[in-house]
């Protein structure tokens, strides 16, 4: 049995190895899409490329490495600073961890009931913006369906709790 994706002909510990080789093929085809991302970046540093800029431009940033055909730049962050530029990655990652953190405060403030939903989608956006360091998820509309409901969840009274004013005494759990 091997994982998804993986390769049968290589064993994981191979797999695991590969991925710190510079010289892996998978890894020069990396290194060779963050190197259009940043000569996008270089091109058009205030707004970025536009949505969907990299794909549609990709032939003409291509002659600068080989990569496998246009897709995505394999960094969330780059791929949305080429795009959206300075402002639009930081929209992008305030909101992102501003759900993070509200949800993964909620923890310690809301009753049992709902802390491990809180810990649930809290954690579960902490992993979105890791995922974001080695892949572009982005543009698959299911990961991107998942990350709103998850950015929705995160603010849901239901899962976080509802709004209390600043300075009030914890919740009592005993009482109900």
């Amino acid at each position: 049995a091997s994982l998804p994706g993986a390769d049968d002909s290589r064993d994981l510990g191979a797999r695991v190895r590969s991925a710190f080789d510079p010289t892996a093929e998978r890894n020069l085809d990396r290194l060779a899409r963050y190197r259009i991302g940043l000569a996008v970046i270089r091109d058009h540093p205030i707004l970025g490329i536009g949505p969907e800029g990299v794909v549609a431009n990709y032939e003409r940033y291509a002659g600068l490495a080989q990569t496998e055909g246009p897709s995505h730049l394999h960094n969330t962050f780059l791929q949305l600073l080429a795009e959206r530029g300075p402002l639009g990655l930081a929209a992008w990652v305030v909101a992102v961890t501003a759900a993070m953190l509200h949800a993964l405060r909620a923890v310690s403030r809301v009753g049992p009931e709902a802390r491990g939903a809180a810990a649930g989608v809290g954690l579960a956006l902490l992993g979105v913006l890791a995922l974001g360091v080695f892949n572009y998820h982005w543009e698959d509309w299911r990961v991107r369906a998942l990350t709103l409901v998850l950015l929705g969840l995160a603010w849901a009274p239901a899962v976080t709790g509802p709004a209390k004013p600043e300075g009030s005494p914890p919740r009592d759990e005993t009482s109900g």
